[in-house]
């Protein structure tokens, strides 16, 4: 499911953060693409260094990775 809240104080989301350039964000937005059952990507939103994300394109995030996810299948699908 959608996520958004802060960061938890974990040695892999500073890492990331430190990756990303620093700077702690008041809270983020994760989205998982979901295809053939799994996990596959995690889509990852800040607003930067102590501000918020509002979620307004949350909707609009999700057909991305619904989108992605078909992409996903599509390509498993011919693989095969």
């Amino acid at each position: 499911a959608p996520f958004i809240g802060p960061l938890q104080k974990t040695w892999a989301n500073i890492r990331l953060l430190k990756g990303l350039g620093g700077g702690v964000p008041g809270n983020v937005l994760l989205v998982p693409v979901v295809a053939l059952g799994r996990v596959v990507n995690v889509l990852y939103a800040d607003a930067g260094r102590g501000r918020v994300v509002d979620g307004s394109a949350l909707g609009e995030l999700l057909l991305l990775a619904t989108r992605i996810a078909q992409g996903y299948e599509d390509l498993a699908r011919r693989a095969v």
